[in-house]
């Protein structure tokens, strides 16, 4: 993974940078191991996505589980829209995406709040 990112992922970046230009994130695998980060992410962080619906499953770092766990369509567009930021702390612009558990404890904490009354007020513990 590492050589991934260091011989082909840095080496586009710099002869075609404008095959990032609209780019969500990025994903890097060998089939086995996936790891999602961004166009400004260094290696370290870039990180697993082994959970697709919630935290509880069993983890998997195969490239199936990236692909279903980030590209379809509605999680794709929900960690666009709501998982993705842009800072410029740093002194240049840096593009962040959440990591799974992120993505997986905002969404659960927002579906239990939106069945508290269910629940008789109670959203449970995180």
């Amino acid at each position: 993974m590492k050589e991934a990112f260091d011989d082909n992922l840095t080496d586009y970046k710099e002869v075609i940078p404008q095959l990032f230009w609209y780019n969500a994130f990025i994903i890097l695998s060998n089939g086995r191991e996936s790891k999602i980060g961004t166009i400004t992410s260094g290696f370290e962080h870039f990180a697993e996505w082994k959970r697709i619906r919630d935290e509880k499953e069993t983890g998997d770092t195969i490239l199936d589980t990236m692909v279903k766990g980030t590209c379809e369509k509605s999680r794709f567009l929900d960690i666009l829209e709501n998982f993705t930021l842009f800072s410029s702390s740093e002194g240049h612009p840096v593009k962040i995406i959440s990591k799974n558990h992120q993505y997986l404890g905002v969404n659960n904490a927002i579906e239990s709040f939106k069945k508290r009354n269910e629940n008789e007020g109670k959203i449970g513990v995180f």
